[in-house]
């Protein structure tokens, strides 16, 4: 009977100490929620903040070509249109096309001239080269989106520190 009743106290306090390891758990999962949710914060004003300076650019920019003269107009409408196709590349990720665009869409954009055959060359063999960095960085992470990928990065030191601290706190238990 005693040696039954020394074993009820072992698994009582067996159950305290998890019940006191999952009042920790869970608070650290509401304060994970919290600094979550305080970044999507931030990342939401920053995305309203740049989406107002575009705006304003493009208002500058239509306020500037009224002004200019035809000639000029249509040497700046030329630049924006190209401007305008690798802008669409760095937005599209997800769309299939991977960080920098299709290379066969750089490609097209980057022609050779006949003076500089090399540089355009070069050009697509970095694009190559960062593509294939960011495939294997998507591969290493599990995610295809680039934000997330940057966020995962950004948060890895907490992350790490975490779990340093839970190493040695269960290190200490034991």
């Amino acid at each position: 009977m005693a040696a039954i009743e020394q074993s009820l106290k072992g698994k009582e306090h067996d159950f305290e100490e998890l019940l006191l390891l999952s009042h920790d758990a869970n608070h650290a999962k509401e304060l994970a929620e919290a600094d979550l949710r305080k970044f999507e914060l931030q990342i939401d004003q920053k995305r309203r903040n740049r989406q107002k300076e575009i705006t304003e650019q493009r208002e500058m920019i239509e306020q500037k070509q009224e002004k200019m003269p035809t000639e000029k107009l249509r040497a700046m409408n030329d630049t924006q249109s190209k401007l305008g196709s690798s802008q669409n590349m760095d937005v599209e990720p997800r769309a299939g096309l991977g960080l920098f665009g299709s290379l066969n869409q750089v490609k097209s954009a980057h022609k050779p001239k006949a003076d500089h055959p090399h540089e355009a060359t070069s050009e697509i063999d970095a694009l190559q080269g960062f593509e294939e960095e960011m495939r294997r960085v998507r591969e290493a992470t599990g995610v295809t989106d680039v934000n997330e990928i940057i966020q995962k990065f950004s948060t890895q030191q907490d992350t790490h520190k975490n779990l340093v601290d839970l190493k040695k706190t269960n290190e200490f238990k034991l």
